[in-house]
């Protein structure tokens, strides 16, 4: 199956506020693409920014509704304390929004976002090498922890 997702600011003014020093508060959107055809949007807010990276928070939105999952999103550089040497990792936490996804398209959702996340990282890596750099693909952690609905 082929399937894009687009990244971009929710308006001009989250453009701006994007591209700005201070990007928290920004809201952008990922337009989700799976075959031929945009089946789910979701939107994001800008919840935290420093000098070495930011954190997306999903949100509701009036034109995209709400996210396909519900979560936080860090973004991070750091250093290995190897001199011109940084490490760039992506961590989230997260769970389905919708109850029926949750029901009927576990595996499906799930796949759609490690498949995004892998995909950005393996691009990352390749504008890296082929504008001079050095970089490389360090190996993927990833857990899924089972949601246990008694107690709640």
């Amino acid at each position: 199956m082929n399937s894009k997702t687009e990244f971009e600011p929710y308006s001009d003014e989250d453009q701006l506020k994007w591209d700005s020093n201070d990007p928290e508060g920004a809201l952008m959107k990922f337009k989700i693409y799976t075959g031929i055809s945009n089946l789910e949007d979701g939107s994001v807010v800008t919840s935290r920014a420093d000098d070495y990276g930011w954190t997306f928070t999903t949100v509701y939105s009036p034109d995209d509704r709400t996210h396909p999952v519900s979560g936080n999103r860090d973004f991070r550089f750091t250093t290995k304390g190897v001199k011109d040497e940084s490490i760039f990792f992506t961590a989230g936490v997260d769970r389905i929004t919708n109850p029926l996804d949750n029901f009927f398209f576990p595996v499906t959702v799930f796949k759609s976002a490690d498949k995004l996340w892998t995909t950005l990282m393996r691009n990352i890596v390749q504008f890296i090498n082929k504008s001079g750099g050095k970089a490389s693909l360090n190996p993927r952690l990833w857990m899924q922890v089972p949601w246990n609905d008694q107690g709640r």
